[in-house]
């Protein structure tokens, strides 16, 4: 990771080690969108720290694809992350009783400045 123009950029490589080291394909990811969102979320979302440890894998990916290429549109990660909460409380809601005040509520932990913060990147 380094700045190139002022902009800090990842870059990823495939290599095929021999005789010699053989670089066989890179790519680029800009930064810039991902830590503009994070910090912008950060501040405007109370609950950041507990959505990113409740969600898995796919949502958080979705979220890292369209901070960094714009796609899929940040309204379809802002729904399926949605939707992934309201399956989430509905097993828990059949799932064991939880004692009182213990955790926030599944629904709450997608608050308005976590959208905003996905919207205003790009």
């Amino acid at each position: 990771m380094w700045s190139v123009e002022g902009e800090y950029s990842l870059y990823v490589w495939k290599y095929k080690a021999g005789a010699f080291l053989g670089i066989r394909g890179y790519s680029q990811l800009p930064l810039k969108p991902l830590l503009e969102f994070a910090a912008e979320a950060k501040f405007r979302s109370r609950y950041l720290t507990r959505l990113i440890k409740r969600l898995e894998p796919l949502p958080v990916a979705q979220i890292t694809e369209c901070l960094a290429y714009g796609e899929p549109d940040s309204y379809t990660v802002v729904r399926s992350i949605w939707l992934f909460l309201a399956q989430k409380g509905r097993e828990q809601k059949e799932g064991e009783v939880r004692k009182k005040g213990r955790e926030a509520q599944t629904s709450r932990l997608l608050e308005k400045g976590f959208a905003e913060a996905l919207f205003n990147v790009w």
